[in-house]
């Protein structure tokens, strides 16, 4: 079994409730394989941690920008609006 998707109990949620693969910056340096100077993953990091590129990393968002908008399927399941934005 293969992984492709590699992210936090948190950013899995938010996975599940818009569909978007993201992360915010600063759940990102939690990581440890995210260069917080130049606000972007660490591909010195990865290769040392002998990581190929056979699975995704989130896109990375401002902690301003919403995650997204919740996907109809959870906001029929949950009884929300269709138009509740997610937060990052």
């Amino acid at each position: 079994t293969a992984i492709y998707y590699l992210c936090s109990s948190f950013e899995y949620i938010n996975f599940w409730f818009t569909g978007n693969y993201r992360a915010e910056h600063g759940d990102a340096s939690g990581t440890g394989y995210f260069n917080t100077y130049s606000r972007s993953w660490s591909q010195s990091i990865l290769n040392q941690l002998n990581f190929h590129h056979d699975f995704a990393l989130p896109e990375l968002i401002q902690s301003h920008e919403p995650y997204g908008i919740i996907q109809p399927a959870i906001a029929d399941l949950f009884g929300f609006n269709h138009r509740v934005i997610i937060s990052s």
